[in-house]
């Protein structure tokens, strides 16, 4: 990755909450599977394919997934640069998007399997959508469930992922690197990809960097000013990190401690 292409939109702001995208895609995956249930129980057995509208149904999601993608592609932008403010500190929240499209993988490529089972018979079919039914509940768990999420706090940093969330106070971190690992004393390195957080790639790094190089900071941790402050410093950091590159043409993911 080259970062000098890779310089974050320094005007654009983190809003909380669930992405509108995400909630489309949690109603075309719910519509889909009613509309399909419901006609599975009344008319299907007066034409002459009655396994046919099985398939027709469920081609509804992923033409709906294609539809939300595009949508996000031309009008969602990029993700924005900085965190957001929250009860505990400042928090680097969940991509909902990209763990949305990643979820709905499954039940999307069912669907379209799914054309395979014309003229195969109404149990095929059938078989079909109870696998369409499966693969939704799965993806609609794993929407409805808290995603990774990485927040910083006075007294130290917290990393949630799928499975587990883990804490670790600020002077337990010895290394950061750029998307996004910490090492932390007598546990080794952590990681969340950055492609998971709605925070632009190398920010939350930054900031985690930033706050072990200047501890008399830490206490202000989740006030309006603090934020505001840490968004110019590392809007400068980011513009000291290019002219650093383009003069000496080396890069390092190592961003604290900083090089001798």
């Amino acid at each position: 990755m080259d970062p000098l292409r890779s310089r974050p939109d320094l005007t654009r702001v983190a809003s909380p909450g669930l992405e509108p995208v995400k909630l489309l895609l949690v109603v075309a995956l719910l519509g889909t599977g009613l509309v399909a249930v419901a006609l599975r129980t009344t008319v299907w057995s007066a034409t002459d394919y009655p396994e046919l509208p099985y398939p027709v149904v469920l081609m509804f999601f992923p033409v709906a997934t294609v539809a939300v993608w595009l949508f996000r592609r031309w009008f969602g932008g990029r993700p924005p640069a900085r965190l957001v403010a929250h009860r505990d500190g400042f928090a680097a929240p969940p991509a909902g998007y990209a763990r949305a499209r990643r979820l709905l993988a499954a039940p999307t490529l069912v669907a379209w399997y799914s054309l395979l089972s014309v003229g195969s018979g109404r149990r095929v079919a059938t078989g079909w959508l109870v696998l369409f039914a499966l693969a939704g509940l799965v993806a609609l768990v794993g929407l409805l469930r808290p995603g990774p999420r990485v927040l910083l706090t006075p007294t130290g940093v917290e990393f949630r992922t799928w499975w587990r969330t883990r804490w670790t106070p600020w002077d337990e971190i010895t290394a950061v690197r750029f998307r996004l690992s910490v090492e932390v004393r007598g546990r080794g390195w952590w990681s969340i990809p950055d492609e998971r957080l709605d925070v632009w790639p190398g920010y939350t790094s930054d900031a985690i960097g930033h706050y072990l190089g200047a501890p008399g900071h830490r206490h202000l941790i989740g006030t309006a000013g603090e934020l505001d402050r840490l968004h110019r410093e590392l809007s400068a950091t980011w513009a000291r990190r290019d002219e650093r590159i383009r003069r000496t043409g080396r890069w390092s993911t190592l961003l604290w401690p900083p090089a001798a």
